[in-house]
């Protein structure tokens, strides 16, 4: 809505700048014809009616005006206003029937705009913009969202958001041409014997003062006048006060000053557009977006004063020097009218699209802004689409004949002109293709024969001349086929047989290996490089040949292979001719060395393929058990040094060997022989020379109840800490603690802990005092291998932690992580007296029947309920109390209690009580 409104003011003002062009003593220089009036009525949608009407409403019957007595001032002024009112009037309720469309949308989307503006318009201030500079960049940024395609040709400039606009904080350096105003800061420096450094700023009168080292103060005019100007002036007067030559003077900007420059008319966004006096009128218009879809990119009319300029995009592209004609300030306004004169021009031009063209310039301008004909434009005749009488013609024009001459075209608004390109295709050429070094077109040249092309094109080695073909071009777009003898038109040039060429013929030489069938033999097996190798017909192969060229047999070839035969004239059959691929390799007359024919596959078995590969395995306490390559002479010494010999472990004298019993044709039997070894596998009279068979299974067993020593490890408070070797079949703890000396002075067996690593148990939760006072309890744990047992010293302090009111007693130095303190130990209190002499009582959300106590060992103890009474546990040195915390029920409503049914609670208080007193009755009367 701010946005809106203040287009609507500024349209007004706009407006009322354009009626009102006062002079600089402010007197009115120009008063608006009927014409005028009426042309800006339509420039902005209004009817002569709907002005009249609020017109009246003003005051003012613009029928009957005494014009010798009305304030014209005054009426212009109010004719302005009801032109911005009823101009504005009409965009808002074309902005209101868009917004009613968008209304959803816009709904959604309008907080996430607000907010990504504040923080675009922050990011430039940031970056050294000035505030007025961030927010018109802002907002012209919302205006230049989605911005439509350009329409006529220059539009692309202001809309592509490829060209910047400068801010102050650019630290642009203006050129000479830059026109001074109110707020530039400059910097006078002098380098001469005098040393004078001086920033000012040109005051609102358009002056700055001199004070650095003068008596006067003098105060000099600048505004209006370029940064060159002002060089050469303030060069010359300064010379009264310091001393310097020419060179040794500079006068620099320092910091520009903003300028509102006004945009009305045809322009993407109209208002007011805050920037750096800096920029030019060029840049203006990039930030407004430039021309709308119909407005002029050549008559673009900036308004300063009195004084009037008229921009032209086009001119500007050729020479950009012509921006510096252009600097704006502050309050100028630029006006957009409706380009008259587009015309469009497409085809074999270089920059086909619709161009505003001026008064006096036509076709050949056209044609010029186009970026010019391409290559292959066709002069003679171009199409020119027009509108006249109401109706669409079409003229055509001889643009050579215009250039030629040097003359012109006149061109219409809303002419379409259409250059053609001339055709594509190239007639006097002729075309040679097929086995030749040269393929392709040639210039077709009267007298032209067979024989000449084929000499241009240069005949390959296997070409086929018996016989071509002439491809002779018809008038419907299709090719007869001639048969040609290029031999005979060789050998008897000029004659019958030497075809005379005419335009886009198409001579094809064929080659030979169009008509060679391919033909191959295959070599597969025991070679070196087995594969598929041409075959020519018409040569001879032998076996020994196709062995030679696949490298030769391999030293594990077999004696026996066969040549797979097949016919091309009945594939489905296949014959198998046997050989013996050691004959025909070394034998050149051997029956073995059989012909080849085409498509043979040869194929050479490998004796290892042939042959079964078997295994031994070996198991148990050898270095390398595995499974290993059984050979026919195997033993089993050999196989157990393959598994890398015996381990301390073993057991010598009891060796296993599991063995499968095949018969031909009859079941399996496995049967299993025991034996004894050296242990270095070489001692007389063992069986280590047994001999093996496939797939036996050797077993080295371990000495019976061979076992290492097994560690446990005792630390703490015992008079000889550290590991111990278990020494006895099931040795307990009581045993370990005697061995290590016993218990010191202070250690502390309540807290004593047990860490087992076996199958990862973790800690134990044990009772030393009961295990030392009874070494038959089960307290009194057996050990196993890796067991740790800590003994601490005796403790002093007992932890209090949970939900507890600690923060009411202590200061957060005194606390440890998660609510934790420590109090001295006091015998024989229970956790409720350490509750509540230490720790303020329970919290809110604790309960007395949640208070746990956690002992030195990590036993956990709870508070234990009797009827109405509890029994808190006691409170060992070391040990940890808690409370916990109750736990709110998922659907209940903070603040709400749920009822109590008393006669419930009464009823069954008093069946429990009931229930005791006979209790106790029986137990007095026995």
């Amino acid at each position: 809505m701010h946005i809106k409104l203040l287009k609507t003011v500024l349209l007004c003002g706009l407006l009322l700048f354009v009626l009102l062009l006062p002079d600089v003593q402010g007197q009115v220089t120009h008063i608006p014809t009927p014409d005028e009036v009426t042309k800006l009525l339509n420039e902005n949608n209004i009817t002569e009616a709907e002005f009249q009407v609020a017109m009246q409403a003003k005051g003012y019957d613009p029928n009957n005006i005494d014009i010798k007595t009305v304030d014209l001032a005054e009426l212009e002024r109010v004719s302005l206003e009801v032109i911005a009112e009823l101009s504005a009037a009409k965009q808002q309720h074309q902005i209101e029937a868009v917004d009613e469309l968008a209304e959803d949308k816009a709904e959604e989307t309008i907080e996430e705009v607000s907010s990504e503006t504040a923080d675009k318009i922050q990011e430039s201030i940031d970056k050294g913009a000035s505030s007025e500079e961030a927010v018109s960049e802002a907002l012209q940024d919302l205006e230049k969202k989605d911005v439509p395609k350009s329409k006529i040709y220059g539009q692309h400039l202001f809309r592509s958001k490829d060209m910047s606009v400068f801010r102050q904080a650019d630290r642009i350096k203006p050129p000479a041409s830059y026109v001074l105003g109110v707020g530039d800061v400059l910097s006078i420096t002098i380098n001469g014997l005098s040393q004078v450094s001086i920033s000012t700023t040109i005051d609102d009168e358009g002056f700055i003062s001199i004070d650095q080292g003068v008596s006067d103060k003098p105060s000099i005019p600048l505004r209006g006048l370029t940064l060159g100007q002002a060089q050469d002036m303030l060069s010359r007067r300064l010379k009264a006060y310091y001393t310097y030559t020419d060179n040794q003077f500079h006068l620099n900007v320092l910091t520009t000053r903003t300028v509102t420059v006004n945009f009305f008319g045809e322009v993407m966004t109209t208002g007011g557009v805050t920037l750096s006096a800096v920029n030019t009128l060029f840049n203006a218009l990039v930030a407004a977006g430039g021309p709308s879809d119909i407005g002029s990119v050549r008559r673009i009319k900036l308004i300063s004063g009195a004084e009037e300029k008229v921009f032209d995009t086009y001119a500007y592209m050729q020479d950009p020097r012509l921006a510096g004609n252009f600097y704006l300030k502050d309050n100028d306004y630029v006006h957009i009218p409706v380009a008259q004169r587009v015309i469009s021009i497409a085809g074999a031009i270089r920059r086909p699209f619709r161009y505003e063209l001026l008064e006096g310039e036509h076709l050949v301008k056209l044609i010029e802004f186009a970026g010019g004909l391409e290559d292959g434009a066709y002069l003679k005749d171009i199409q020119i689409t027009r509108y006249s009488n109401d109706q669409r013609v079409v003229v055509n024009v001889n643009l050579g004949e215009i250039i030629k001459s040097g003359g012109d075209y006149l061109l219409e608004p809303g002419d379409e002109v259409v250059i053609q390109s001339v055709e594509s295709n190239i007639l006097n050429v002729v075309e040679l293709q097929g086995a030749v070094v040269k393929p392709g077109q040639y210039e077709h040249k009267p007298g032209m024969r067979i024989s000449d092309l084929i000499d241009m094109g240069v005949l390959k080695v296997g070409a086929r001349l018996d016989f071509g073909y002439l491809l002779r071009h018809n008038a419907d777009d299709t090719y007869m086929y001639l048969r040609v003898h290029p031999q005979a038109a060789l050998d008897g040039r000029g004659g019958v047989a030497d075809l005379l060429l005419e335009d886009q013929d198409i001579l094809r030489i064929p080659s030979l290996v169009l008509y060679a069938d391919a033909v191959d033999f295959t070599v597969r097996g025991a070679v070196r490089s087995p594969g598929t190798f041409d075959f020519h017909p018409g040569g001879s192969m032998t076996v020994q040949d196709a062995i030679l060229i696949s490298g030769g047999l391999k030293p594990s070839a077999a004696e026996f292979g066969y040549i797979l035969r097949r016919s091309p004239e009945d594939p489905k059959r296949t014959d198998y001719l046997p050989f013996n691929p050691q004959n025909a390799a070394t034998d050149v007359s051997s029956p073995d060395n059989i012909a080849l024919m085409p498509f043979d596959s040869l194929v050479l078995f490998d004796d290892a393929q042939l042959r079964d590969e078997f295994f031994i395995q070996v198991r148990g306490s050898v270095r390398n058990p595995g499974k290993y390559r059984y050979d026919a002479n195997m033993t089993l010494e050999q196989a157990l040094s393959l598994a890398g010999g015996l381990t301390f472990s073993a057991a010598s004298n009891r060796v296993d060997v599991a063995r499968v019993i095949m018969a031909e044709n009859r079941p399996t039997q496995t049967v299993s022989y025991s034996t004894t070894v050296g242990r270095d596998l070489m001692s007389p009279g063992v069986d280590s020379s047994m001999r093996l068979f496939p797939f036996d299974e050797i077993f080295v067993r371990d000495v019976p109840q061979f076992e290492l020593q097994k560690i446990v490890q005792i630390n703490g408070e015992v008079q000889y800490p550290g590991g111990y070797a278990i020494v006895e079949e099931n040795e307990k703890i009581t045993s370990l603690i005697s061995r290590a000396g016993g218990l010191t002075a202070e250690a502390y067996s309540l807290g004593a802990r047990l860490l087992r690593v076996h199958n990862s148990t973790g800690v134990v939760v044990i009772n030393l005092d009961d295990a030392l006072s009874n070494p038959n309890s089960t307290a009194n744990l057996i050990l196993q291998a890796g067991d740790v047992i800590s003994i601490p010293k005796q403790p002093d302090l007992v932890t209090i932690t949970g939900a507890v009111n600690l923060r009411d007693l202590y200061t957060e130095e005194y606390l440890l992580a998660g609510n934790k303190v420590n109090v001295a130990y006091e015998k024989g209190k229970s956790a409720k007296y350490y509750i509540d002499n230490y720790a303020a009582g329970l919290a809110e959300d604790g309960r007395k029947r949640l208070i746990t106590v956690v002992q030195a060992n990590g036993r956990v103890e709870k508070t234990k309920t009797f009827l109405f009474f509890k029994f808190y546990p006691k409170v060992d040195k070391g040990a940890t109390v808690n409370v916990g915390r109750i736990v709110p029920e998922p659907n209940a409503i903070p603040g709400q209690k749920e009822d109590i049914d008393w006669g419930v609670v009464v009823r069954d208080t008093l069946a429990q009580a009931t229930a005791i007193l006979t209790l106790i009755l029986l137990v007095d009367r026995l």
